[in-house]
């Protein structure tokens, strides 16, 4: 089997947006990114060394940081985030660690078979706190809710400064080799515009902006046949009156 360090292009390739030939381990993912786009999470003094984990020993390399009492971040910060998503494979994707896509922003976003894995900062997460607990919340099948992705859990680490949010997995419209629609959603245009319009009347309900709304951040849901809004890195809380034009359709201006 091809690895990452085989094809210098594949490395290229999935460091700054996705592997589309090669599903890398959860650990190969870390240290391929590491390698090419260095976001500070790494210590080439760290290593995973319990025999029993999902994720196999590997050292990392990488600058350090500092907490602001000059004291090294990375190690603790590492563990609690390995250790974590270890917990991810065994509750929400059947102790698969295998990763379908990786994307790297404000955060990480991982794909997994069976669910959507996101970090941020803490700051990030406690500006959007009153809207993730909503996402969170038990549905029934009326809910308006039920427009944007169900979240399954929120892990909180205020003195790691990292949230790990665990989401569900739903079929992205857009294909993410070619950009373009899905074949299968070609012809619903309109199904999916409409379903965007109810996802953010009720998130402006909330008093939240999403402020990126566009078919990149909708999903399909297979299980009621629902077009579904995700991806709130861009949202903030919103006091004042909210307008149609503050939150459009980005490429429908609607």
């Amino acid at each position: 089997m091809e690895t990452l360090t085989d094809n210098p292009d594949l490395q290229y390739q999935f460091s700054r947006r996705v592997v589309t030939e090669y599903s890398p381990s959860f650990i190969e993912l870390l240290y391929e990114i590491q390698s090419h786009e260095d976001i500070g999470y790494f210590n080439k003094y760290f290593a995973i060394s319990d025999p029993n984990s999902l994720i196999p020993p590997k050292y990392f390399t990488g600058h350090t940081f500092m907490h602001n009492d000059g004291t090294n971040g990375n190690i603790p910060f590492m563990e609690q985030f390995v250790h974590t998503m270890a917990d991810i494979f065994e509750s929400y994707n059947n102790f698969d660690n295998v990763v379908v896509y990786a994307q790297q922003s404000k955060g990480l976003t991982i794909v997994l078979k069976n669910c959507v894995v996101r970090t941020m900062s803490f700051a990030d997460y406690n500006a959007k706190k009153e809207w993730y607990l909503e996402l969170i919340k038990p549905r029934d099948q009326d809910s308006f809710m039920n427009y944007h992705e169900m979240i399954y859990r929120i892990y909180v680490y205020e003195d790691l400064d990292l949230v790990i949010v665990v989401s569900e997995k739903l079929v992205s419209v857009r294909d993410h080799a070619t950009m373009m629609i899905r074949k299968q959603f070609a012809f619903s245009g309109e199904d999916i515009v409409d379903n965007i319009q109810k996802a953010r009347e009720i998130m402006h309900h909330h008093s939240f902006l999403h402020r990126d709304l566009s078919l990149d951040n909708t999903g399909y849901r297979e299980s009621d046949n629902r077009f579904v809004v995700f991806d709130y890195g861009m949202s903030v809380k919103y006091s004042g009156p909210i307008t149609i034009n503050l939150d459009f359709i980005r490429g429908y201006n609607v």
